[in-house]
């Protein structure tokens, strides 16, 4: 099958994914208007889609498919707003519609799956809303590639049928963003409460950090059990555990790189990095986020040799 989701009113399916490519995938564009005739309508099976309408539509080689251009008096895009706050009560796997205000983006990640081994990219962002919450989103694939961070940091971004993951807490797996999306009274809504102070709220986010936090209460393991069980060595997720060894070496060479970097003192999103104020004021800047700050924490990310009774271990 080829879906092709037409707005909010109905689903588009062809049963010859072929047929489709050759006559009908060629001419939908996204954002566009067009005239459907001779379809089938039939009654929609949910089980296998997010979308929640009642019938779907059937073309076959029959069908006809014309571009019709532009009609500014049909909503694009027709959103059931969840706030961020009400993400933390969705199972996973369920879909949500939510929107708030870009504070941070992350790099581009390429990596291999291990369950496919598939090379696969993503990059993740954040978005935060009036009610103090604050949920991590990640593009796939092209998405990611093509996504240019000055279009969506501080600016107000909504997301459709977005897939909910009790990974790490909880994160949203996203096939888009619409920026600044027209028509909607939360965006006037939260582009006021970030001029305004939101800004520089107080915000917790649903996902937890990446790279700490877990298997403190765990009992510790060898380093003979790190290397049996491949622990850390794939870059799909992290794996926590805890060990118990002494330090051999801490290669350090201050002439070089010193072993820690100045980052933000924000404990809520990511360790970003921090300069002087490139405009000769007083104070840091974050490159990543925009922002300005009047302190920094060091961030040590140092190398140590670490050793217990059963083995050798390079650590960071």
């Amino acid at each position: 099958l080829s879906p092709v989701c037409l707005g909010s009113l109905r689903r588009a399916a062809s049963i010859n994914a072929e047929y489709m490519g050759d006559k009908f995938y060629v001419i939908f564009e996204e954002g566009k208007v067009f005239t459907i005739s001779k379809g089938r309508v039939k009654i929609a099976n949910k089980r296998y889609t997010h979308i929640t309408n009642d019938y779907s539509l059937d073309l076959n080689e029959h069908s006809e498919v014309n571009l019709v251009g532009e009609d500014t008096s049909i909503q694009a895009q027709v959103y059931d707003f969840k706030t961020l706050d009400q993400c933390a009560d969705l199972e996973g796997n369920s879909y949500v519609d939510t929107i708030g205000v870009c504070d941070n983006v992350g790099e581009i990640q390429n990596f291999t799956s291990q369950r496919t081994q598939k090379e696969l990219t993503k990059r993740s962002f954040r978005i935060a809303d009036q009610t103090g919450t604050a949920i991590e989103c990640t593009l796939w694939g092209n998405e990611a590639q093509n996504l240019d961070p000055s279009t969506i940091l501080n600016q107000v971004v909504a997301v459709k049928a977005a897939r909910v993951s009790d990974y790490n807490g909880k994160s949203l797996s996203v096939n888009g963003v619409d920026v600044n999306p027209a028509g909607c009274p939360e965006t006037a809504a939260l582009q006021k409460w970030w001029t305004n102070g939101g800004s520089d709220a107080k915000i917790s986010s649903l996902t937890q950090a990446r790279g700490g936090g877990g298997g403190r209460g765990d009992p510790p393991i060898t380093l003979a059990e790190v290397e049996k069980n491949r622990l850390g060595t794939t870059a799909e997720k992290p794996d926590y555990f805890n060990v118990i060894g002494s330090v051999m070496q801490i290669p350090v060479d201050m002439e070089k790189r010193q072993p820690w970097y100045n980052a933000v003192p924000d404990a809520d999103i990511p360790a970003y990095k921090v300069i002087e104020d490139p405009n000769g004021g007083e104070g840091w800047f974050c490159e990543k986020n925009g922002k300005n700050y009047t302190d920094y924490i060091p961030r040590y990310i140092m190398r140590l040799k670490i050793a217990d009774g059963t083995s050798t271990e390079w650590v960071k």
